[in-house]
């Protein structure tokens, strides 16, 4: 007696024959004839009579469904149990936004073992420290930290950001007249008053032709040559490797009082937790990206 078996039995009774029990389980009648008979003399029972062009359940067959049932039960609870229990010990939470989610992430998993599981949680400056702080992520990315309690900021390596746009797309352009596509989620409680999150000077004023929930989007429009982008050049620089020459983006050059602008990116983590070796392979793989 298989546990097949006993799925097999259970739903031919759940059922009412043979015939509608075969669709479900997606076996031929004669396959399912064959377990079924291996099935009753294993048990030394008659589980089915003939009845026109069906079959009847017998008795013993009903008192046999229902301990049938709870062995059916049983089993898919100890199988999902022990799933759940073995991805929770290989699960790993990382809790940061696009720029790095959908831009940088793929790269670091693509060499990862295939029995470790990672779940990446969206989460805006602040919303990360905050999903740090109560155990919902095991740590994060973020190149704008929010200061929280019983959560600390690792610095990692600096970046720089510029503006970018189609080559020579608006070359003869003032910058006051440059459409921008910038993001919506503006940024609450940065240490530096940063207050967007594409790390625009707050004292430049610039003409905001699109706004964008997803930096996709905002590439998508830079490209095509709708609007320019100001973002981290390591963003552009892997863009760029995946795209065709005509499709590539290029600095816009600035005036000469447009502040530098640079920033740090950080590991976040729970304060005191040990940094793990999963942590420090993510610090020394973006120190390799971003200096590419």
């Amino acid at each position: 007696m298989e546990i097949n078996q006993l799925k097999q039995f259970c739903v031919i009774v759940e059922t009412g024959g043979f015939r509608s029990a075969c669709v479900l389980l997606h076996i031929s009648p004669g396959a399912l004839s064959r377990s079924m008979k291996i099935l009753q003399d294993s048990m030394g029972a008659q589980f089915f009579i003939p009845e026109g062009r069906g079959i009847q359940i017998t008795e013993e067959g009903r008192a046999f469904y229902v301990m049938a049932r709870q062995v059916c039960n049983d089993f898919e609870r100890m199988t999902v149990n022990w799933r759940e229990k073995k991805t929770t010990a290989r699960e790993i939470r990382i809790a940061t936004f696009e720029v790095f989610s959908s831009h940088f992430l793929a790269r670091i998993l693509q060499d990862e073992p295939l029995n470790v599981e990672y779940h990446t949680l969206e989460r805006t400056p602040g919303q990360l420290e905050a999903s740090i702080q109560n155990g919902e992520a095991d740590f994060g990315l973020t190149y704008l930290p929010i200061p929280m309690a019983g959560v600390e900021h690792l610095a990692i390596i600096e970046f720089r950001n510029f503006a970018f746009a189609q080559n020579e797309r608006f070359k003869n352009v003032a910058l006051s007249e440059v459409p921008f596509a910038v993001p919506t989620t503006s940024v609450v409680g940065a240490p530096t008053g940063q207050k967007s999150l594409d790390m625009w000077p707050n004292e430049v004023p610039r003409y905001i032709s699109f706004q964008f929930e997803l930096l996709e989007t905002a590439l998508a429009t830079t490209r095509n040559g709708r609007t320019a982008l100001f973002c981290p050049e390591f963003v552009i620089k892997a863009q760029n490797e995946a795209l065709k020459d005509a499709s590539k983006l290029f600095k816009i050059k600035l005036p000469s009082t447009f502040p530098k602008v640079s920033g740090q990116i950080f590991l976040v983590k729970r304060k005191n937790a040990t940094e793990t070796p999963v942590m420090k392979k993510f610090c020394a793989m973006i120190r390799k990206f971003v200096r590419v």
